[in-house]
């Protein structure tokens, strides 16, 4: 199951300010909340060599680190959270800024040129909690970075200045819409925020007690799709704050959902939960249209890597439209990835990994997927294939959380153990 410190990321997906309706809502401020210009040592980076020849403090012996692994080797590795947690990163829209968020209760900034000097151009500061999720506006206008206690903050990029701080229940994700100056988080108690970043306006929806685990946009921008512990699936039009539907109303043993994504062009919506299965339902009439399971068919030897866990859903995407392919992609805790066409609604192929994951990524234009592994390393899945194509790592302990740059060029991962890897994706794959 999933954990409250590594949430899940969902991908944003608008309209525009014009098209949406706010409640008027009193915003906390903090005026002595800062983002740190940092250019001393004391956050520092390292390169590959310090990093790679540091394995005696492997951390208390959990994980592999660089020793041994024949994959390819980030380019850069960035460790300015202390030794804590980075729970999230995320680039730009133009793919030279990195935002990555840890368990220090701070986010770093990161550009092309603080990258390769080793330290982060801003620090983030005035949270209370881990910062579990760190994303930057469609525009790359502002930024936001939130935590576990509900405090969220949004940043003017430009000058790094303070804009709003926004108060929640304990957080569980945020991500901005995908056309607007408009973001979204969701709460332990079921709470959807959305503010208009312009004006501050806020409006709540409530769904359920329970909760949301996850939530998606629609192709649309207009409408929200919200996943809960309870088992409640719900689509939310975003002006009127109706429920348009209850997908999972008088379905048998509602299992929790952990992950859900919305087709960017059909009327289709996926959810993915504890009990090993997806859920596919039509957004417009509410119907389901099947469920298909992501554990190992009877046949199949028991081949987990971690034993005794639940086969939870962890990840469910559908591929771009630009990578020509019509595919949606599931990925569990003890790690099957499984693909499905999504025409047919019928298998393409199952692989299982070496480990469990927490995170599934399709390549933007290319018929690759990338997977974030319990065992520290990013695995490249050629679908066409169904093969793994290139390791790329390796972590100390498990990858958190995977973003890649819209062209496809760069890819960053998150890791328990402090550290921020970035890898050219341009390099050919080691044979």
């Amino acid at each position: 199951m999933r954990a409250n410190k590594t949430p899940p990321h969902p991908g944003a997906s608008g309209v525009h300010d014009d098209d949406m309706m706010g409640d008027d809502m009193e915003d906390t401020f903090d005026d002595d909340d800062l983002i740190e210009i940092h250019d001393d040592d004391e956050n520092e980076g390292t390169d590959l060599g310090d990093f790679a020849d540091d394995e005696e403090d492997d951390m208390d012996g959990e994980g592999l680190g660089m020793e041994g692994f024949t994959g390819q080797k980030p380019d850069y590795i960035l460790t300015s959270h202390q030794e804590s947690a980075v729970f999230c990163c995320s680039f730009d829209g133009t793919g030279n800024r990195l935002i990555s968020g840890g368990e220090d209760d701070v986010a770093n900034i990161w550009d092309n040129s603080s990258i390769k000097s080793q330290s982060p151009i801003c620090v983030c500061r005035g949270h209370k909690d881990s910062v579990v999720s760190a994303s930057f506006s469609w525009d790359s206008t502002f930024c936001c970075t939130a935590d576990l206690s509900g405090i969220v903050k949004v940043w003017k990029v430009a000058n790094n200045e303070l804009l709003h701080t926004f108060e929640t229940g304990e957080l569980s994700w945020s991500f901005w819409h995908f056309g607007s100056n408009v973001l979204f988080a969701g709460c332990d108690d079921g709470s959807i925020y959305m503010w208009k970043i312009n004006t501050g306006d806020c409006k709540i929806y409530s769904g359920s007690s329970a909760k949301c685990e996850h939530a998606a946009l629609l192709p649309d921008g207009k409408r929200l799709l919200a996943g809960y512990a309870c088992g409640t699936l719900k689509l939310f039009d975003l002006k009127s704050g109706e429920t348009l539907f209850n997908f999972t109303k008088g379905l048998p043993n509602p299992s929790p959902i952990l992950c859900v994504a919305a087709h960017s062009s059909k009327n289709l919506v996926a959810a993915g939960s504890a009990d090993g299965t997806v859920k596919l339902f039509n957004s417009q009439n509410g119907k389901l249209l099947q469920t298909v399971s992501c554990t190992p068919v009877a046949s199949e030897p028991n081949t987990s890597s971690v034993q005794g866990e639940d086969e939870t859903v962890e990840s469910i995407v559908f591929s771009p439209s630009e990578t020509g392919l019509d595919y949606v992609a599931c990925g569990t805790v003890t790690g099957h990835v499984v693909v499905w066409d999504v025409a047919t609604l019928t298998e393409r192929f199952r692989i299982q990994q070496d480990s469990g994951l927490t995170k599934v990524l399709w390549d933007p234009r290319l018929s690759v997927m990338y997977t974030a592994g319990l065992d520290g390393v990013v695995r490249a899945i050629d679908v066409r294939s169904g093969s793994v194509d290139r390791l790329l790592g390796r972590h100390r302990t498990e990858i958190l959380d995977i973003c890649i740059t819209k062209d496809g060029s760069k890819l960053a991962s998150a890791s328990e153990d402090g550290s921020v890897f970035i890898y050219n994706l341009l390099q050919a794959p080691s044979t």
